[in-house]
Order: structure tokens, then C-alpha cells, then sequence
């Protein structure tokens, strides 16, 4: 029988077919499991998040408008239930972390597959919470920018800063986390004396700070650092191969649902009101404090697999037990953990942490499908790499939509010709690709990125002017895995 493509999932489930919940919790499962796991830290609590998920999937899928949007509607069923068990847990005792950062990685041998993957992940544990948790759903899980705003419970555009933002922010964190380890700058060596090579926020701005203001580090991190190549083999590596990252979702426990199931987007009228209130109430205690007076203000280490939602052993894929669309509640006793299927809130209802949900709130409207979306746009960022013949360099780029894009293109000319040559670039997610370009000579190049969006709509990245920084100028002094003297340096807009 041929397998079924997330249309026909969602209209089994809505039907009733056990071989769609099958379908999609063999699909899907790995991932969410994943990411539950990075969210609560804990191996059985992220198996009970993604049981409970499709659980609540099954009982609420004629409720997807958009059934080609399964995954990023999985994702924000996880997500809320991550956030219930957080907030479950947090009355009873503080949450222990997980030891999860994995040996130091011997970067004097090179950056070899399994390295690349602890680095990065080393690296992410200096990101704040909301740039790991964005981080995570674009480059390990795949979820473009629309489908991260639909999890989140924010705009596309707003998703899409925020993913630049969490980008940008990880390759400074890989820049330092490899120039700390390599530990060739006595003055960096004392700011962390006795250091266990783990990245926390504060530790990564402390260093980063020393890195930026120093000869010494700024050439070993140009020598060391390749985010192309590291980020693409970071999402590379199957799901159940990196240990867990550690972090807390951003935004409040108790998230309301719309009609769809996505997490909803508050109000801007909601928003105003707020801050016309707050407004008025400073006002009042403006007027009625006496001058010369103030008023004080108001006070993952486990490799393993998602353990199956159901205890039966089984030689091939756990199956789920599947619910009917609309059975009465169950209250017979199960070796499965507690899910949303014994709730006494309803077969129809997703469990809120605040209370049934039943029906929407009036201030949660379900996001029209005919809001405008922003032009297609493509941004590039580039680096280079020296040649050991001292003459030739490679260029190594970079692409980022504000949508999905389905192919990618580099292209580049000599400054004084106009025919331009072009080669295809590799996705690394929905909306950024990586590409490269080797033995170039010429003294000075133009180059830019060309994307294509689903609707066949294209856009070319600003053009970029780039001299051969190597005819001159050789530095040996990179690790193994590349090309002997061979040195990397950014790339300059022109």
C-alpha cells in the first residue's frame, strides 16, 4: 500500500482509520519526541508529551483547515503540552537539569561529523531560551518561518526576525566556543581558568566580548570557523543522535489554542488596551503623590528512540492507540501514562492549563488565511577560504528567505564581465541554503544568491563585491579537515 502524504493522514484520522495516527505518529514521532525532550529535559515526560499529542491530533484533526500543515500543527499540540508539564511541575519541585554536554571535542585534529554535531550543540547552550527554542525548530526539525509563527503563536515576519536574530546569534556563539577550546590566547585563558568547555549566556557575551577586541582571537576564529559547513552537518544528524539541548519556551505556560489547534495571537486591540491601562494607572499615582515624595512601584544525554505510547512489545514501529474521532470519556484503567483521553473535559477538548477548552474565547479569532504575505526576499552572507597554491580561494555562501524556498542558486562574474556563472546551492532548512565555489582567481568578483518561492516567485540577495584576499596574504593555520594553508575571511558587503 502506498504511503500516505499528510492530506491523506489528517482525512484518515478525521475518518476514523487507526492507519492514519499510525501513519503520522511513525512519521513524526522521532521529531516531536526530540523536541519535547530538549523542552522538559526528561526522557519519560517528553514519551507522555508525545503520546498526549496525538492523542489530542486524533480526537481534533477535522479541526486542521490546512491539512498540508500537519507538522507545524503537531508541533504546536507538543509544545502546549511541554508548557502544561512545566507548569504541573513547577508547583511540585524545581526542575533538575539534565547533564547533557557531551565530552570536549579535540579541535586539533579537526572539525570531523560527530564533533560538528556536539559543537553546535555546545554552542547553543550560550543562547538565551526563545533563540535555542527558534534555533532547534528551524535547523534540527525543519519548520520554515511561517510554520515557527504558527507554533510560537506569532506573525511569519516576526518569526523571520527572529530566526536571523537566533542565527546570527549561534554562529558568534560557534566563533567563540572555538577559539576558547582551541585555547591559543593566554588572555583568554585566564578570563576561564580551570573552564569545562560548556558555554552558558552570561560566559558566551564575557568571551565574546574578549574575542572581538583581540588580534589574536579574531584571526584564529576567521581560521576556525566555517557556519556553512557546521550548521549543515549539525542538520544532517538524525534526531535520535544528539543528546538534548536545554532550554525553557519563551512566552507564558498557560497558551490558548485557536481553532485550528495552533497557538493563538493576541489581540492588538488586546495589546492596546493594556498599555492604555497601564498608562492611566501611572497617571493616577502621578497625581495623587505629593511632591517631593515617591511612590515605591509594585513589587539530553539519551540517544535513544520515543519510547512507543503503547507497553505491548512489537518487532517493528510502536503503534499508537488509536481514539475514535468522538468516543465517550474513558475511565477504564490504562498502563499507558495519563493522557487527554481520560480527561473529564470532553473527547472534543484540549486539555488547558488554565481550564477545558472548549470554545474559543471571542479575543482569540483564528488567523485569516488571506492576510497578506510580505514580498519573497533573499539575504546572503559569505566567507572565504586561501587555496595551499597561494592563488586561488574558495567562496562559501549563505541564503536566508523570509519564506520557504524551494531552490537556491549562487552566481558570480569576474567585475569586468557581465555574463555571470552559477551553481545550485544545498537547502538547510525551508528557507536558508548553503553553497560553495572553488579554484576562483580572478582579482575581483561580484556575486549574489538567487531563491525561488513556492508560487515561482524569485529575488536576488544585494550583489557583493569581493577582492582575492589570497594572492598575497597566506596563513597556515587551519584544522585538518580543510585544505593546508588555507585561511577563511569574511566576506564584506560592497
Amino acid at each position: 500500500m502506498p504511503e500516505m502524504d499528510d492530506r491523506g493522514l489528517v482525512a484518515a484520522m478525521v475518518a476514523g482509520d487507526p492507519r492514519g495516527l499510525d501513519g503520522a505518529y511513525r512519521r513524526y514521532a522521532p521529531r516531536l519526541y526530540a523536541y519535547c525532550r530538549a523542552t522538559l529535559r526528561d526522557a519519560d515526560a517528553a514519551a507522555d508529551a508525545v503520546q498526549d499529542t496525538f492523542v489530542i491530533a486524533g480526537r481534533r484533526a477535522g479541526q486542521l483547515r490546512e491539512p498540508e500543515r500537519l507538522l507545524p500543527w503537531l508541533y504546536a499540540i507538543a509544545r502546549r503540552e511541554c508548557l502544561r508539564q512545566i507548569r504541573d511541575r513547577r508547583r511540585e519541585s524545581p526542575a533538575e537539569l539534565d547533564d547533557t554536554t557531551a565530552d570536549t571535542a579535540d579541535l586539533g585534529a579537526g572539525v570531523r561529523a560527530a564533533e560538528v554535531r556536539e559543537l553546535v550543540h555546545a554552542a547553543a547552550a550560550g543562547l538565551g531560551d526563545g533563540d535555542r527554542e527558534v534555533i532547534e525548530l528551524a535547523l534540527r526539525h525543519g519548520l520554515s518561518a511561517a510554520d515557527i509563527g504558527a507554533v510560537l503563536g506569532v506573525s511569519a515576519n516576526h518569526a523571520h526576525a527572529r530566526l536571523s536574530r537566533a542565527r546570527s546569534q549561534l554562529e558568534r556563539a560557534l566563533g567563540v566556543l572555538l577559539v576558547a577550546r582551541a585555547a591559543a590566547c593566554p588572555g583568554l585563558r585566564e578570563l576561564v581558568p580551570g573552564w569545562d568547555g560548556r558555554l552558558t549566556p552570561r560566559l558566551r557575551k564575557r568571551l565574546g566580548r574578549h574575542v572581538d577586541g583581540c588580534a589574536r582571537c579574531v584571526a584564529s576564529r576567521a581560521a576556525l570557523l566555517s557556519p556553512a559547513a557546521l550548521l549543515t552537518g549539525y542538520v544532517a544528524a538524525p534526531f535520535a543522535v544528539l543528546p538534548a539541548a536545554s532550554w525553557r519556551p519563551a512566552g507564558p505556560p498557560d497558551v490558548r489554542l485557536d481553532r485550528d489547534g495552533f497557538a493563538a495571537r493576541r489581540r492588538r486591540s488586546t495589546l492596546a488596551a493594556a498599555g492604555a491601562a497601564a498608562a492611566m494607572a501611572m497617571l493616577v499615582v502621578i497625581v495623587l503623590t505629593r511632591p517631593g515624595k515617591t511612590t515605591p512601584p509594585p513589587d539530553l544525554a539519551s540517544g535513544s528512540a520515543p519510547p512507543a505510547p503503547s507497553t505491548s512489545a512489537s518487532a517493528g514501529p510502536p503503534t499508537l492507540p488509536v481514539a475514535p474521532v468522538a468516543p465517550p470519556p474513558s475511565t477504564a484503567p490504562s498502563a499507558a501514562p495519563p493522557s487527554p483521553a481520560a480527561s473529564s473535559s470532553g473527547p472534543s477538548s484540549i486539555p488547558d492549563p488554565t481550564g477545558p477548552l472548549s470554545t474559543p474565547e471571542p479575543d482569540s479569532p483564528t488567523p485569516s488565511t488571506s492576510e497578506r504575505r510580505p514580498a519573497f526576499a533573499v539575504t546572503a552572507s559569505g566567507d572565504v577560504r586561501c587555496g595551499s597554491d597561494g592563488a586561488t580561494y574558495t567562496l562559501f555562501a549563505d541564503a536566508t528567505a523570509n519564506r520557504t524556498m524551494t531552490s537556491s542558486r549562487l552566481y558570480w562574474r569576474p567585475a569586468t564581465e557581465s555574463a555571470p556563472q552559477s551553481a545550485a546551492m544545498t537547502a538547510t532548512t525551508r528557507s536558508t541554503a548553503s553553497g560553495s565555489r572553488t579554484g576562483l582567481r580572478h582579482v575581483r568578483i561580484v556575486w549574489w544568491v538567487r531563491g525561488t518561492a513556492a508560487d515561482g516567485t524569485t529575488d536576488d540577495s544585494p550583489h557583493r563585491t569581493l577582492a582575492n584576499p589570497c594572492s598575497h596574504d597566506i596563513v597556515a593555520a587551519t584544522p585538518a579537515s580543510r585544505a593546508p594553508s588555507a585561511t577563511r575571511r569574511p566576506v564584506s558587503p560592497a
